[in-house]
């Protein structure tokens, strides 16, 4: 196995390429042409006071959505604390938020004192509609189809959003992302790649990416007879479509002044009293069990995880260094090997069919091969490659 030099990526991913010093073609193509610039504070400063004096007369400055995670969480208090804003913070409870996180939100609001709006009215049909993909998932596992779990959330998310804004006339959403999230090899699994710039940027590319993406999560479906149930059908196509729409106009504050991570946790747990779930391999993406369920799955089956990107590109923006981002990614993914009971336990708690619950375990006693060495539609099983992976924990 051949890991990077400068990042933690290896040869298991779907879309990387190694020069003679094996160094990757992420770090390669970071170092010759960043993705991303900061904007700067003062860019930022300006930005907001056009927006509070756009807004004086009425209730709200902005949406704010709060989902009980770390960067969240830590938005709602710089929005407060630093930038005098007055967010009308919104939480859509997708089903699958574990109890930490509730009472986080909970926590939140009430040291702040700012007015939530809680939509917990698709929790239902969240949890259904994860059921039946899950259960066609696992009748025929493809990995580009892992991220489909999350379909109802990210339809949900759009739907609910357009309406908070009518009800004051609000205009703007603030959004926590920071350029260190892009988790794009999910592309890749389907073979469709864009390289770093794109995957910052948008636009009209970002635009003909969705569409080659909802192609070919459309020809997964005509593949797999399985995803033919009411719940797919009915809610999963429109919230998948509603995925895609446009929410508002977003502010990412974190694109215009430096993302420091230590400085989130720090702040979140001494103000806001924030606590990750107990069984959580990392404060990033614990607002979702789903999360640590498909992180689990990628790792068991590609040998990788959201987790490998993450820490590589903290350690490509110079948030911390190799040796220490190599440390916290042995750590989260020894707690996620040894998770399989909790990630079992997560599942029945959404009434699978006792076969599906067989069939993942039986799964995921095996890995897929490398996927950069075949096209994906022919990936094989090979239960060699658990040890490959189990190795890599204490290689360098």
């Amino acid at each position: 196995m051949t890991i990077c030099k400068s990042c933690l990526l290896s040869d298991m991913h779907p879309a990387i390429t190694f020069d003679s010093q094996n160094v990757c073609s992420f770090c390669r193509n970071f170092s010759t042409s960043p993705p991303f610039k900061y904007k700067g504070k003062t860019s930022l400063m300006k930005l907001l006071a056009q927006l509070k004096s756009a807004r004086r007369n009425h209730e709200f400055d902005c949406l704010l959505g709060l989902s009980g995670g770390r960067d969240s969480s830590y938005l709602a208090y710089r929005a407060v604390h630093d930038w005098d804003l007055r967010p009308l913070a919104y939480c859509y409870d997708n089903g699958h938020m574990p109890a930490e996180i509730k009472q986080n939100i909970k926590k939140v609001v009430q040291k702040l004192g700012i007015k939530l709006i809680y939509c917990s009215n698709e929790v239902e049909k969240n949890r259904k509609l994860f059921k039946a993909l899950f259960d066609a998932w696992i009748n025929r596992p493809h990995a580009g189809m892992i991220q489909t779990f999350c379909i109802g959330c990210r339809g949900g998310i759009n739907k609910f959003i357009p309406k908070l804004c009518q009800s004051d006339h609000i205009t703007h959403l603030l959004d926590g992302s920071n350029f260190y999230e892009d988790t794009s090899y999910k592309l890749a699994l389907f073979g469709i790649h864009r390289n770093d710039t794109e995957a910052f940027r948008g636009g009209g590319e970002l635009n003909k990416i969705h569409r080659q993406l909802v192609w070919a999560i459309a020809n997964q479906f005509a593949r797999n007879l399985h995803y033919a149930k009411p719940a797919i059908i009915i809610n999963g196509i429109s919230d998948f479509l509603h995925s895609f729409k446009p929410k508002a106009q977003v502010i990412y504050p974190f694109y215009y002044e430096k993302y420091e991570e230590e400085k989130v946790i720090t702040t979140i747990t001494r103000e806001l009293d924030w606590h990750k779930p107990t069984y959580a391999p990392s404060s990033w993406r614990a607002d979702c069990d789903l999360a640590m369920v498909k992180n689990y799955l990628h790792l068991k089956l590609l040998g990788f995880s959201d987790y490998d990107l993450f820490f590589s590109n903290l350690i490509r923006g110079g948030i911390i260094d190799r040796n220490t981002g190599k440390k916290r990614l042995q750590a989260v993914n020894r707690i996620l090997l040894n998770s399989t009971q909790k990630i079992v336990e997560i599942l029945k708690s959404y009434n699978l069919k006792r076969a599906s619950v067989e069939m993942f375990q039986t799964l995921t006693e095996k890995t897929f091969t490398s996927v950069k060495k075949q096209p994906i539609s022919k990936l094989t099983y090979n239960s060699s490659s658990l040890s490959r992976l189990t190795r890599r924990l204490s290689e360098e």
